[in-house]
């Protein structure tokens, strides 16, 4: 398998904390320990990153940032559950699965500083990104299971909430601790990581969303079968609203009533293509205009 291409961007102030750290830790005698962290992070990104290439969602650029890194990979990949979660979960268990290790080793009795430092490191940054905040994986992972249920509009109106009430207790929790004179300073600076990615939060584009029908179109021709959700709308029913709200992983099939009182259905694919070509205010309304009208010069 060929190595990914993409880029490595890392921001100034980023790159000034690390020197700084680097060199505190040179002068405290804690480099190994910074070193091992730096380690565990490379196998966390390493892990996201082949996992993406296995899946066939290239990479296009790692940037390191004051939590970690973060991975800009092909936009597709959210409107896809299965790849979402895989993706997101495989750099955590990567961590726990270094921390399992030196548990093995110390039921072996092999025990020593750098191995106990390990664990703590592997276990703090497995469980800090399964975190359900956004861009944390464990936000990624809660992301993936909303858009199955509930569809890729409602699942980032959704994860946004999640994700400020969750920035808000780190920024509470760590404040408090601080007032009490103990260590809060990890707290706040999850807190900040968080609560600036809620600022930076958008709802995902139409054309993301059109990229469901062609995921559906290739479960369709790998599972052999579709699951089919019927949904009763009104004429007057904006095109857009019903396939931006319901979920990715279901066919949509939609029920109205036309003016003569008779049941008529539109498929997804019907509609999207309306969508596409009559503009973003089309609505259900217009499609039975523009059926009417083809029957008639039949």
């Amino acid at each position: 398998m060929p190595l990914p291409r993409f880029g490595f961007k890392t921001g100034l102030f980023t790159t000034i904390f690390f020197c700084w750290l680097f060199g505190f830790s040179l002068n405290h005698g804690t480099i190994g320990f910074i070193l091992l962290a730096l380690a565990a992070l490379a196998i966390h990104e390493t892990t996201h990153i082949l996992c993406c290439e296995l899946l066939g969602f290239p990479v296009r650029e790692l940037r390191w940032t004051l939590l970690g890194g973060s991975l800009k990979v092909d936009p597709a990949f959210t409107i896809n559950p299965t790849a979402e979660s895989l993706i997101a979960a495989s750099g955590p268990c990567a961590n726990l699965l270094m921390a399992a290790g030196v548990l093995y080793l110390e039921l072996l009795g092999i025990k020593n500083g750098y191995l106990s430092y390990w664990l703590q490191i592997n276990l703090f940054i497995g469980f800090l990104n399964l975190i359900p905040a956004v861009p944390l994986d464990g936000g990624r992972i809660l992301h993936a299971w909303l858009n199955k249920n509930l569809g890729l509009k409602n699942s980032y109106s959704i994860q946004k909430k999640i994700t400020a009430v969750i920035g808000l207790l780190f920024l509470t929790l760590g404040s408090v601790r601080l007032y009490q004179h103990q260590a809060g300073t990890i707290h706040l600076s999850i807190a900040i990581f968080i609560i600036y990615h809620w600022f930076s939060f958008k709802n995902p584009d139409i054309s993301l969303i059109l990229k469901t029908l062609q995921q559906k179109r290739k479960n369709l021709i790998r599972d052999g079968f579709l699951n089919i959700k019927p949904v009763l709308v009104e004429p007057n029913t904006p095109l857009r609203l019903p396939l931006e709200y319901y979920g990715s992983a279901d066919y949509l099939l939609f029920f109205y009533q036309d003016k003569t009182k008779k049941m008529r259905i539109i498929s997804e694919e019907t509609a999207w293509d309306s969508l596409i070509n009559q503009g973003f205010d089309a609505s259900f309304e217009k499609i039975i205009y523009c059926t009417i009208s083809s029957d008639e010069v039949e």
